[in-house]
């Protein structure tokens, strides 16, 4: 192994290894114990427990090159590695329309995110709509203080059925923390968005409506049952003779990415309603686009958008973030 040890030394890695494999064969009649073939797998594991870590930080910061080259790297030593296969296969789309990703931060991580192509740019665009758990985060980690005053929320975007002790927590139906929240007005948008951007420290905001109806240009067909909208379930509570004839066991939100997701985006139609950035007749409100739980057969276009108070909450609406890249 002296030869081995003075080829490693030397950076010569490959020759180290084809000659420590000569040395475990020669060592085998006397070395019952394996010590010389468990020192050249513990040299082995170092190396490839070096190579995944460059690999991994390369990932993160998006360079999709260099971690392709040390996963490869890894492979070379160990060929059945599981996560420098995996790895290799992630680097190659690193960045580029489709590749899935989340920002971590101190104590978590952001919602995951999918680069699209809209307006001849990359941006990165939330899966799915943000959630109650998503927005709880937000919510303890000072959302609280900087939202102190809270909107009345209306119930099915109702002027008669608006009240102040309808919260994004309590929005007249029961929701879990998969839930898209609901009962958000358009400063909420804003301060996520910015609490967000504060703990990633990356570009987050809300979409326009240009992109949303970009990114829903793959929606699931609503009308085929494919989303979470007026059914019978909704009609069974609310008698709505639109409906459609399924069932989906909702009559309010469901949990998001419940429905396939054609073009990566989950919920472009149904569950909630979204804000997007786009004044209204002017800024005093705000567009939301899609439809919604509540929408039956004649309000199911996913390119569908409206003008609602930007300072009232409704438990039809949510919101999903974008995060700029070029």
């Amino acid at each position: 192994m002296l030869v081995a040890e003075e080829q490693y030394a030397a950076g010569k890695i490959d020759d180290y290894f084809a000659t420590a494999a000569r040395a475990i064969d020669i060592a085998a009649s006397h070395d019952r114990e394996g010590i010389v073939r468990e020192a050249v797998d513990a040299r082995r594991q170092q190396l490839v427990d070096a190579a995944l870590k460059e690999a991994d930080a390369a990932f993160e910061r998006w360079d999709g090159k260099a971690a392709l080259a040390a996963y490869q790297r890894a492979l070379h030593y160990d060929p059945k590695n599981a996560a420098a296969t995996r790895g290799a296969k992630q680097a190659a789309k690193v960045g580029l329309p489709g590749f899935a990703f989340a920002d971590k931060f101190a104590g978590g991580a952001g919602p995951e995110m999918m680069v699209l192509a809209l307006g001849g740019k990359r941006i990165a665009v939330a899966r799915n709509e943000t959630t109650v758990g998503e927005f709880s985060k937000f919510w303890s980690g000072g959302g609280s203080k900087s939202l102190a005053a809270r909107p009345a929320c209306r119930d099915r975007e109702s002027i008669f059925r608006s009240s102040k002790t309808r919260t994004w927590q309590s929005p007249g139906f029961a929701q879990q923390a998969s839930h898209p929240v609901v009962c958000v007005a358009w400063r909420d948008v804003e301060a996520y968005a910015a609490w967000l951007s504060k703990q990633t420290g990356k570009r987050y905001r809300p979409l326009t409506a240009a992109e949303w109806t970009a990114a829903a240009a793959s929606t699931a067909d609503a009308r085929q049952c494919r989303a979470n909208v007026a059914d019978q379930r909704y009609n069974a509570e609310h008698r709505e003779r639109d409906a459609l004839s399924c069932d989906d066991g909702f009559v309010g939100t469901a949990p998001v990415r419940r429905y396939d997701a054609p073009g990566g985006l989950y919920d472009m139609a149904g569950n909630v309603r979204e804000w997007v950035s786009d004044c209204g007749s002017s800024c005093s409100s705000r567009v939301a686009m899609g439809s919604a739980w509540l929408s039956a057969s004649d309000k199911l276009d996913p390119k569908q958008r409206d003008n609602f108070d930007a300072d009232t909450g409704f438990n039809t609406i949510g919101f999903r973030v974008a995060r700029e890249i070029d």
